[in-house]
């Protein structure tokens, strides 16, 4: 560790943590703070700036590796006794620097989420994930520095440790070095222990097989001890590829145990997934605020609307709230979504029948959310905009349409819907 903090205050310097912070704090906010308000989420999408950080740090090690290859190393004046111990500490102590940084960017990630007071919990054991891949990362860039032994080498590891990441994205190689940035809610998903083990174990396993190449390339004696390591490393290392490749490498999949979901207000009363329950409240009353255009009307409305959990089928004698990626942990809700969720008091089976969703059922929809809105106020997205629309909604038909419509959509009659016009 001597030698290691050596590294870390003669050579790291400044530019190094500075880059990867801003390059972090950039991942993290680089499409707002959707995952605010949702453990699980908010931990992957921060494990998720290694796949910038990640190369960076390769051309960081592999910068320093190149150099420190290239010199003549003395035992005498150095405290390691073979020869390729410093450019390992040097890497460990990028590595080193590279994990505290992704760890100030986790924890940022983490206060603000904290401070929404989430409905659920995570497992520890996902925090662990970043720092171990940026490892391999670090072993991807001493590699490159050790055979080129040029500053070419920092370039080009930082693009082959991206098309790592970029091909594991596509599918065309296991996610190995992928260990976070789902773009949506993770809601009714739980964490694939056994892919997550796969990943760490590999990302552990090919940075002892890169430290014994290290080692090994620069001894003047090979010891079986160093090729004895590496060799369980790399035995290790291609059993999780191909366990790996044969599971598919999801890092989540479908939580077998049954949604749990908190709810808030009287009919209709809203229902959120636990976890996702940062809007509740506002939604709540929002939702019943605007529905009081439909309860003076006489219209009856389901006593509950249930948020949609992506591959869980709904209760389809409950309201459903389809939300957005990106609205399901706002803070408040959008008004004129909020009529979009009063416009389906019914999660019908014909919605869910695998084929194309019925077309007028959907207009009707689309009409009746035009409408709520209308009358709350708010700036209708369809109706208005063209003459035939404008007329029908000033007559005394409005109102008996929507009555009747509104029926048979709780009702999931949908083949005695028509369209106004």
């Amino acid at each position: 560790m001597r030698a290691v903090r050596m590294w870390i205050k003669n050579d790291g310097g400044y530019w190094v943590p500075v880059m990867l912070l801003i390059v972090g704090f950039f991942s993290l906010f680089s499409r707002g703070t959707p995952w605010q308000g949702e453990w699980v989420w908010t931990v992957d999408w921060a494990n998720g700036i290694t796949i910038l950080t990640g190369p960076l740090l390769a051309g960081v090690v592999a910068y320093h590796t190149q150099r420190t290859a290239r010199k003549d190393w003395n035992p005498i004046s150095y405290t390691a006794i073979r020869p390729g111990l410093p450019i390992l500490h040097q890497a460990i102590a990028d590595w080193m620097v590279a994990s505290a940084c992704h760890l100030i960017v986790l924890l940022v990630a983490l206060t603000m989420t904290a401070a929404t007071r989430p409905s659920s919990t995570f497992s520890p054991a996902l925090l662990m994930l970043g720092p171990i891949v940026l490892l391999a990362f670090a072993a991807v860039g001493a590699l490159s520095g050790l055979l080129i032994r040029s500053i070419a080498s920092a370039p080009l590891s930082a693009i082959v440790a991206f098309a790592l990441t970029y091909l594991g994205a596509t599918g065309a190689i296991p996610a190995l070095f992928r260990v976070g940035g789902s773009t949506g809610s993770l809601v009714g998903l739980t964490a694939n222990t056994y892919v997550n083990l796969a990943i760490a174990a590999f990302s552990l396993c090919f940075s002892v097989v890169i430290a014994t190449v290290v080692v090994i390339a620069r001894a003047p004696i090979v010891r079986l001890t160093w090729v004895a390591l590496g060799t369980v490393g790399m035995v290790i290392a291609a059993s999780s590829y191909v366990a790996l490749k044969s599971e598919g490498g999801e890092r989540y999949v479908l939580s077998k145990t049954p949604i749990e979901y908190v709810c808030k207000g009287a009919v209709p009363g809203v229902c959120m997934a636990s976890g996702t329950t940062r809007q509740l409240d506002n939604l709540a009353t929002s939702m019943q605020k605007q529905a009081q255009v439909l309860t003076s009307l006489g219209i009856r409305l389901p006593a509950n609307f249930y948020q949609e959990v992506p591959n869980h089928r709904p209760d389809p004698h409950q309201g459903l709230i389809i939300m957005a990626t990106d609205a399901v942990n706002a803070s408040d809700p959008n008004p004129s979504d909020v009529a979009d969720y009063l416009s389906l008091p019914a999660a019908c089976q014909e919605y869910y029948d695998g084929g194309t969703p019925p077309e007028i059922p959907l207009q009707a929809r689309a009409i009746v959310a035009d409408l709520i809105r209308s009358k709350n106020g708010l700036q209708p997205f369809m109706l208005g905009t063209d003459q035939l629309s404008s007329e029908w909604m000033k007559s005394d038909r409005v109102d008996p349409w929507l009555k009747s419509t509104y029926v048979s959509l709780e009702s999931c009659e949908l083949d005695a819907l028509h369209l106004p016009f």
